[in-house]
């Protein structure tokens, strides 16, 4: 890969985030629609997109669409499960994940961390490391890369990926080349942290897989804002939640963040996240690669 290059994250029309059926796709609809935007990439989560049974399908769509497939999403969270049987059905689906990214040609397998009360931080960097080793290890055998991303939420409390020092820890503790960063600098404005350019500096030379959107803080007397939070679209915290807004709209410096990934020789994938209420999502699918499209060729 010689550039950046956009993708679409196609989590937006998993059933569990939507609204509603009216703007439910199957995964042919979703080849379709990636490449009616002009898109070339698709972002696809395990469990919600697609199941086992759907990856030869998908082959074929690749085929059919040449739409290929950024990064597959395990749909896991490394640091949720307490029991040896809980570990192991988190270990079994990374692992299926990472098999059915090289079957898709995707060279990225994305996780969470999660919030668990009953480890402190150090145990539980220590615990990743150990119990996803054999997750790590198959990862480098096939080249691919496993990005752990920063979340955001109200309910996260100290999850360790909720601040920039915090993901810096826990990739550097781990300290496996195949485990890396998945950067989504709206989640980590939302949370309260700087995320260009404090963040981005301090963690760029793990990031492997960027998720963009931009946000604003939630004024209760817009109608949109309103909407979106009726539809648990809203990200940050208790004291300070953010909606989000079409790409270019809000708070964060989208453009600086693009002019020093192009001049840090970033080269990967940019992920367009809309996050918002269904039926604005193809207005900020649209609005987001228009806006990549002027500063990345």
């Amino acid at each position: 890969m010689s550039s950046i290059v956009p993708s679409i994250f196609a989590t937006e029309w998993a059933p569990s985030n939507l609204q509603s059926e009216k703007y439910l796709l199957s995964l042919d609809s979703i080849f379709a629609k990636v490449k009616s935007f002009g898109c070339d990439f698709v972002h696809l989560v395990y469990c919600w997109n697609f199941d086992k049974d759907d990856v030869a399908t998908i082959e074929t769509l690749i085929e059919r669409y040449n739409v290929h497939v950024s990064c597959v999403h395990s749909l896991t969270q490394l640091n949720r499960p307490n029991s040896a049987a809980e570990i192991e059905k988190e270990r079994v689906q990374l692992s299926e994940a990472i098999t059915i990214a090289g079957r898709f040609g995707a060279a990225l397998v994305a996780c969470n961390f999660g919030q668990n009360a009953s480890r402190t931080e150090e145990a539980a960097i220590a615990d990743c490391k150990t119990n996803y080793a054999s997750c790590f290890d198959a990862a480098a055998d096939s080249e691919l890369t496993i990005v752990v991303e920063n979340t955001c939420s109200a309910n996260v409390g100290d999850e360790i990926t909720t601040s920039a020092e915090g993901i810096l820890r826990l990739i550097e503790g781990v300290g496996t080349p195949s485990f890396k960063f998945q950067f989504d600098p709206g989640n980590l404005q939302s949370m309260g942290e700087q995320a260009y350019p404090y963040a981005y500096e301090l963690l760029k030379e793990h990031v492997r897989f960027i998720h963009l959107k931009d946000v604003v803080k939630y004024d209760g007397t817009v109608d949109y804002h309103r909407r979106a939070e009726t539809a648990r679209k809203l990200i940050g915290t208790n004291a300070s939640r953010y909606v989000t807004v079409p790409m270019g709209e809000g708070e964060m410096d989208l453009v600086g963040l693009i002019g020093n990934l192009i001049k840090d020789g970033y080269k990967g994938f940019i992920d367009v996240e809309p996050h918002t209420v269904e039926d604005r999502l193809d207005e900020f699918y649209t609005a987001g690669l228009n806006f990549l499209s002027r500063y990345v060729s």
